[in-house]
């Protein structure tokens, strides 16, 4: 592949391999730029002509350049995925034994229907839970397993893709236990009416259900990032 004549082309090609991540884009331009513009403006007399080009040459093919912010930029991605699902996972727990908490604070009346159906339903809940918890742990310890690949070579890609699978696995799942505690905690509202002491088990599902959204709208942009850098590879 021929090297571009002028560092315009130079940036401008180099941002069209970084495209999948406008801000990684901007900022390596950035980056690339001041350090072109600075080799150039350190030549002087007969030594500045052609001296774009030399500066160029010796930075290296844009494509290759491109290939190492990717396989960076995707990894760390990646990885900032695992934790954020643990979090996420540990937040909603915290949320969910806090409104259990509140309930016997307040000592809030169960209907005998509404027990049944809870006891019915909190098995499934808790495995649900439980799930989402090892998938969460498991995909966090397996992010810090994997070492930063120099560039984007298939083994690379499927241990990326093991990682975002348990990511998203857990996020499955706890939303599958969210839903469960949405659904429950609106039965006990209608069953009791609104009042004061509705307000903390509201806000906390609340928190939970954007919580879960939050992760999963997360996990979906880093799979269209990864989707869009392995056809561009």
């Amino acid at each position: 592949m021929p090297q571009p004549d002028s560092i315009a082309e130079y940036l401008d090609e180099l941002s069209r391999e970084l495209a999948f991540d406008p801000a990684l884009s901007r900022r390596v331009r950035h980056e690339v730029h001041d350090h072109l513009c600075e080799t150039v403006d350190g030549e002087t007399g007969e030594a500045a002509a052609g001296a774009e080009q030399r500066a160029i040459a010796r930075f290296g093919c844009p494509r290759e350049i491109a290939a190492q912010y990717k396989a960076l930029a995707i990894h760390t991605r990646i990885r900032q995925a695992g934790v954020i699902v643990i979090l996420a996972v540990a937040a909603i727990f915290f949320a969910m034994e806090g409104r259990v908490v509140w309930y016997a604070f307040v000592k809030w009346p169960v209907s005998p229907e509404l027990q049944a159906l809870g006891a019915a339903l909190l098995p499934v809940d808790r495995y649900a839970f439980l799930t989402a918890a090892v998938f969460a742990i498991g995909g966090w310890l397996y992010g810090l397993r994997l070492s930063i690949p120099a560039d984007h070579r298939l083994t690379s890609r499927r241990r990326l893709r093991r990682c975002q699978f348990l990511a998203a696995a857990a996020t499955i799942a706890v939303a599958v236990s969210v839903a469960l505690e949405a659904f429950l905690t609106s039965l006990r509202l209608l069953e009791t009416g609104f009042s004061s002491s509705a307000i903390l088990p509201i806000a906390s599902v609340v928190l939970e259900l954007g919580l879960a959204a939050a992760v999963a709208v997360y996990l979906r942009n880093t799979g269209r990032r990864l989707d869009r850098c392995t056809a561009d590879s």
